[in-house]
C-alpha cells in the first residue's frame, strides 16, 4: 500500500465507488417500452384501467415497461401499427382478419372465454311482447348492432341473417352493450344481438326479464392477442409464453380473475385454422374484409 495516507485513501475510495457508478446507469441498456393496444367499445380511460394489471404482469416478467393505449376505431389502430406506435394488441377476430390481410398482424395467443372455448355464438333477442318469435320474422325490422367492427356484435349475426335470406333490415349501431339492451327494451320491434357469454354476464346485473331470445348466430372465433409482424421473434415468443402461462401461475390467476368481466378465462395457443371460419363469415355476411 502507498505510504502517503491521502493517496491510499484516494485509491480506496476510487476502487470502491467506480463499480457503483457504473451500476447506476441502467438507462443506457434499458429496453424501450412495449406499447400494448386495446380496441374496445368502452371509453379509452376505462379500457386502459381494465388492462393495466395485465400490463403490469407483463412488465414484471419481461423486465421492460408496458404502456396501454386505447385507439378509437379501425383507422387509428391501423395507423398506429403502421407508424410503429403499437407493438402488441388485443382485438376481435373480425379486426384481426382484416389486419392480417393488410400484412399488419401476426398471432401470439387466443382468448378462451368463460365457457372454456375459443369460439362463441351471438344471440338474437327482442322484447317479449314483440311479434317476433323466429329469425325469418326479423325481415323489415330494425337491427341494433353494437359496432361494424364487431365479430359477435356484427359479423356473425349478419352472416346468419343473410344466409337465411334476411337482407331487408335497418342496421343501426349503438356503440355499447347497455345501449343495445335499452334500445330493444324501449323500442318494440327492434332486434338486438350480443355475444351469448356477454348476454349472460349482463343478465347478472341488468334486468332482462322483459326480453326473449329468438335465435343464435353461427360460431365465430374469440379475440386474438396479436403483434405487428416485425416485432422481434424472441420477444414475441416470450410474450406468448407469459400470457399462456398465466393460468398456471398463482399471480397470473389473480390478474385473470377480474378479466372475467371482459369474458376472458385465460389464453391459449392460436390455431390459424380459425381464420377459415372468419373468412366464411365475411362471405356469408356479404362484407368486404378489405374495406
Amino acid at each position: 500500500m502507498p505510504r502517503h495516507p491521502l493517496i491510499a485513501l484516494f485509491l480506496l475510495l476510487t476502487l470502491g465507488f467506480l463499480p457503483a457508478v457504473h451500476a447506476e446507469r441502467p438507462s443506457d441498456t434499458a429496453a424501450p417500452a412495449l406499447h400494448f393496444g386495446v380496441l374496445s367499445v368502452a371509453p379509452p380511460a376505462r379500457a386502459v384501467a381494465k388492462w393495466t394489471p395485465f400490463a403490469h404482469y407483463l412488465e414484471q416478467r419481461l423486465g421492460r415497461s408496458v404502456e396501454v393505449i386505447a385507439p378509437r376505431g379501425f383507422e387509428r389502430l391501423t395507423r398506429a401499427i403502421e407508424e410503429g406506435k403499437l407493438d402488441v394488441f388485443y382485438i376481435n377476430s373480425h379486426v384481426y382478419y382484416r389486419l392480417k390481410r393488410k400484412g399488419l398482424a401476426k398471432p401470439l395467443a387466443q382468448m378462451v372465454n368463460l365457457n372454456g372455448s375459443t369460439f362463441s355464438r351471438s344471440l338474437f333477442f327482442v322484447r317479449k311482447d314483440a311479434p317476433i318469435d323466429e329469425l325469418y320474422q326479423i325481415e323489415g325490422h330494425r337491427m341494433a348492432y353494437i359496432s361494424p367492427l364487431g365479430a359477435g356484435a356484427y359479423l356473425a349475426p349478419r352472416a346468419r341473417l343473410h344466409e337465411e335470406g334476411i337482407r331487408n333490415t335497418q342496421e343501426d349501431f349503438t356503440r355499447n352493450f347497455i345501449s343495445t339492451i335499452r334500445e330493444v327494451q324501449t323500442k318494440p320491434g327492434t332486434v338486438g344481438t350480443l355475444c351469448g357469454v356477454r348476454y349472460s354476464l349482463l343478465g347478472k346485473r341488468e334486468d332482462l326479464s322483459n326480453l326473449k331470445v329468438i335465435g343464435e348466430s353461427e360460431a365465430y372465433p374469440e379475440h386474438v392477442l396479436a403483434a405487428r409482424p416485425d416485432l422481434d421473434e424472441a420477444l414475441s415468443r416470450r410474450i406468448t409464453e407469459i400470457v399462456i402461462g398465466m393460468y398456471d401461475d398463482p399471480e397470473g390467476r389473480l390478474v385473470l380473475e377480474p378479466m372475467a368481466s371482459m369474458r376472458i378465462s385465460h389464453f391459449t395457443t392460436y390455431d390459424p385454422s380459425v381464420e377459415k371460419v372468419t373468412e366464411e363469415l365475411f362471405r356469408k355476411a356479404e362484407l368486404d374484409p378489405g374495406s
